[in-house]
């Protein structure tokens, strides 16, 4: 009896030894073992409830040009940071797409009767979509390359008439610009578009009010290849290659005066293929219609 009760105090002892040893962590983690242990199999998992309000995915625009003069420079600069906040004000207004592994290329100024369907081709030739915003007053005198660039299965999209800056325009102008521009592709195709890209990207509180009335999404872009400005094959392609991220729009152009371009795309292509980068048009990208529904 008397050794029984001596092994009982000498356990007790050694318990109470190693828990005064034992760290707070370690004890913390020792609790949360033992409850581990002890909860039902059938108890329902708690999760922590999804984010709230977490940012949109929204880039800044970039490229280049040694070509532009200080003044230009900063000039576009102030424009681009401009358009990354008014656009994170406005619904209908996109720089960019989604977070993920794509990009579209889009061309301005277009058509011509030689840049716009030797762009066509290369894109064909390599099984890639693009987004065209034609000029109004270019259509009626290139309709087959328009027909062609539908019948491809890229989008005709609309650059406005004239190519005036649309917020010197009155309401009533832009309006016009917008609707004539519909209707010249729509006799040609069939449809009318629904994705309008404001010339130089000139817009405010009253273009889109305008535009959302005619029943146009804006886009404009978030990579600017600077073609225009230095028209450079190597500089145009540098521009997208050092700058790519997910969900880019390109911006380049397909008038006569952007003769390099044919050189640049098909390069610029492949290497965006190389990086993983899924090529699709506007409406892939965005999630948008690119024509009316009537």
């Amino acid at each position: 009896m008397f050794l029984f009760l001596i092994s009982i105090l000498l356990l007790t002892a050694c318990k109470v030894t190693v828990e005064e040893q034992l760290p707070v962590e370690g004890k913390e983690e020792a609790i949360v073992d033992e409850k581990e242990k002890t909860t039902p199999s059938d108890e329902k998992e708690v999760t922590a409830p999804p984010k709230e309000n977490e940012e949109e995915y929204r880039l800044k625009i970039k490229g280049e040009s040694p070509k532009l003069s200080k003044k230009a420079w900063d000039s576009m600069q102030q424009w681009r940071e401009d358009m990354y906040h008014f656009t994170a004000e406005h619904e209908t207004v996109y720089l960019n797409g989604p977070n993920k592994k794509m990009v579209a290329l889009t061309f301005d100024d277009g058509p011509d009767d030689v840049v716009t369907p030797q762009i066509v081709d290369i894109l064909n030739d390599f099984g890639v979509k693009g987004s065209f915003f034609f000029i109004g007053s270019e259509i009626e005198k290139n309709r087959e390359i328009v027909q062609k660039t539908d019948a491809s299965g890229h989008l005709v999209l609309n650059h406005s008439y004239h190519h005036n800056e649309m917020t010197k325009l009155t309401e009533e102008e832009m309006a016009k610009e917008i609707e004539t521009t519909d209707k010249a592709i729509e006799a040609i195709i069939g449809k009318k578009p629904s994705i309008l890209r404001t010339p130089y990207g000139d817009t405010d509180e009253r273009v889109v009010k305008v535009a959302s009335e005619a029943g146009h999404t804006i886009v404009l872009w978030s990579i600017d290849t600077l073609d225009w400005s230095h028209n450079d094959a190597n500089k145009t392609v540098k521009n997208v290659v050092e700058n790519v991220r997910n969900g880019d729009i390109i911006l380049m152009h397909s008038a006569s005066i952007h003769g390099e371009n044919s050189k640049a795309l098909p390069i610029l292509i492949e290497e965006l293929k190389v990086s993983g980068f899924e090529l699709v048009d506007l409406a892939t990208l965005l999630n948008i219609d690119a024509y009316k529904l009537e």
